[in-house]
């Protein structure tokens, strides 16, 4: 079973963005409809951050996801911009190997706009698939491809960010799960081990174990030392004056 999440929209569309989802494979008719029934916390949160800009591997509950956002390509048929924020969800493993594989393949992603049919009655999102074209286009990414696969998807979700910066705590609250930063845009979570956090810049790091640091000059020392400096300068005081009495004594 493959659930496909959609928020999506296009040049012109009456109302923008708008969160839906529909069973790949499932009921009849030319066309699939978005629905609410399936739709996805995790998914919704993900869709509506702008931080958030990919999201790709095993769910808490089981399942694996890979979600995209911010794709815009133009439907060849009706030569409409479309925007593209997808989200696929399948229970099999190897499926799910499979199209992240396939939709990284050449232009299969692109190809995914002429499947797009706008509506302006459709009930969710003036818009709709066409379901001969979106079959065809899921059946050729599952039949494979060469796209990179990241394998540490296997067991963990691996979510990348737009930027550098750290997760915001409304994020975090809204994600529910305790991703871990592993990389200046990476986070991962995963439910069977924990990953190991970014590592510390250079400057911040403590000292490694079974080394001390420098040490620095011992009090009493720098007590010597400043009294050693005062009867220094205090001989070179005397010297001069000593100097300029000789010196007064031989004009006068």
């Amino acid at each position: 079973m493959i659930i496909v999440h959609s928020y999506c929209s296009y040049k012109g569309s009456p109302i923008g963005f708008t969160y839906g989802s529909f069973e790949a494979g499932a009921g009849t008719g030319e066309a699939y409809f978005l629905s609410r029934e399936r739709n996805s916390g995790l998914a919704r949160t993900c869709f509506s951050q702008s931080m958030i800009g990919s999201l790709c591997g095993e769910l808490p509950n089981g399942g694996y996801i890979l979600l995209v956002k911010k794709l815009q390509y133009t439907n060849t048929s009706t030569d409409t911009v479309i925007y593209l924020n997808l989200a696929f969800e399948l229970d099999s493993k190897e499926e799910f190997r499979k199209l992240c594989r396939g939709f990284c393949s050449g232009d299969q992603s692109e190809r995914l706009a002429d499947c797009v049919i706008t509506d302006s009655h459709a009930e969710i999102g003036a818009m709709k698939f066409d379901r001969a074209k979106f079959d065809a286009w899921l059946q050729t990414v599952l039949n494979g491809g060469s796209g990179k696969y990241d394998t540490r998807c296997d067991d963990a979700l691996v979510l990348k960010t737009t930027s550098g910066d750290d997760l915001t705590e409304d994020i975090r609250d809204c994600l529910k799960l305790p991703f871990v930063r592993t990389g200046n845009d990476t986070y991962i979570y995963s439910k069977k081990k924990s990953p190991k956090p970014v590592r510390a810049k250079e400057g911040s790091r403590k000292p490694k174990a079974g080394k001390k640091p420098a040490a620095g000059i011992p009090l009493p020392a720098k007590i010597l030392l400043c009294i050693a400096g005062a009867a220094l300068l205090l001989g070179v005081i005397v010297l001069i004056a000593d100097l300029i009495k000789k010196v007064l004594l031989i004009l006068f």
